[in-house]
């Protein structure tokens, strides 16, 4: 049995996977598989993978039709055959160090769930993203249920980073690794109904409620290409169907691990976490060919609907982003053409400075 399992779904990923398989190949901890899940690109990242899988027998080849990276996801975790998994994107790469580092914590604690830091890469820069402000050790179940809030919105952190900008870090799969047995015995997966937008983020929080001992680093294991065209910076006309979705994946977590409720007020926050997605990728992007004003009396209807209208009475506010109490304070309106006018004004100042 290999230490560790890491699933890399592919798709159109042809000109990033040299680099993403000379990481994962190169890793100083050996004892690894590499399970490539081609998830019927159409560019030539299949042959990549079987160019690497011809080289070096730890690396596997899953050729499937496209299905999704959720479901290309499952398709790697149930070949994997490793004590933990790690999940890593076609694009991205890791540092040679990174499973070595986090085997070494495995090792010493036993934790379930081994957690690390990433570098995230622009063109022209990159940004070291620390999760927490120091490393740990814990099986305290309210410690653990301070990490799940810190999942659903990032303000929550315990331990609050020394620059508070890890905001879209905590619910990846790609700064952790996971013990393959929990997710096994827990019947873990990835949501197919949400089509890749948030499955990762998801997985994480049923990853935290099922984990009986975490840990942290502090140590980079994980480089994140930031590319304009991912699935979560796109245009999406279905994007209200997924967030439904979203939002029924969510209540069936709650069900089932917050019969008290005591995560009903950071739930709020995590929907108007949706809503402002929502905002940003459908209604105000000029991809959608909806007119304008069409757009605007849309988007008034639809805060006045559930969750959204619930979560904007219910969210604490102090705990959101000065972007989202704006929205949420529109939402309690219910008025959509006012939503225009502060994200049109703080695009403005952002390129005035």
């Amino acid at each position: 049995m290999p230490k560790i399992s890491i699933i890399v779904p592919c798709y159109n990923v042809e000109k990033y996977l040299p680099q993403c398989l000379d990481s994962l190949t190169g890793q100083t901890l050996r004892d690894i598989e590499i399970i490539m899940v081609d998830d019927g690109s159409p560019d030539g990242s299949g042959a990549v993978c079987d160019l690497y899988a011809g080289k070096d027998p730890r690396v596997k080849v899953i050729h499937k039709t496209n299905g999704g990276v959720s479901a290309a996801r499952n398709d790697g975790l149930a070949a994997a055959t490793g004590e933990y998994v790690f999940f890593c994107d076609g694009d991205d790469w890791m540092p040679p160090d990174a499973c070595e580092l986090l085997w070494a914590e495995v090792e010493q604690t036993g934790a379930d769930v081994v957690f690390g830091d990433i570098w995230r890469s622009w063109q022209d820069r990159d940004e070291y993203m620390r999760l927490f402000q120091q490393t740990f050790r814990s099986e305290d179940p309210a410690f653990i249920r301070e990490l799940i809030r810190t999942n659903f919105y990032y303000t929550y952190c315990p331990l609050v980073p020394l620059r508070d900008r890890a905001d879209g870090c905590y619910g990846g799969p790609w700064n952790k690794i996971v013990k393959r047995q929990m997710l096994t015995r827990a019947q873990i997966n990835f949501d197919l109904r949400v089509k890749g937008i948030y499955d990762d983020v998801i997985f994480s929080a049923y990853v935290l409620a099922e984990a009986g001992k975490v840990a942290y680093i502090g140590k980079p294991v994980y480089n994140y290409r930031q590319v304009p065209t991912s699935m979560t910076r796109v245009f999406k006309k279905n994007i209200l169907d997924i967030n439904e979705a979203i939002f029924a994946s969510w209540e069936e977590f709650l069900k089932t691990y917050d019969p008290k409720g005591e995560l009903r007020q950071v739930y709020a926050a995590n929907v108007i976490r949706r809503l402002d997605h929502a905002v940003r990728v459908y209604f105000m992007t000029p991809a959608n060919p909806e007119p304008e004003g069409q757009r605007k009396r849309a988007l008034s209807r639809l805060m006045k609907t559930e969750p959204y209208r619930s979560a904007a009475k219910a969210v604490e506010t102090a705990k959101l982003t000065k972007r989202h109490r704006v929205l949420t304070h529109m939402t309690r309106l219910g008025w959509g053409g006012g939503v225009w006018l502060a994200y049109h004004y703080n695009d403005w100042r952002k390129k005035r400075r």
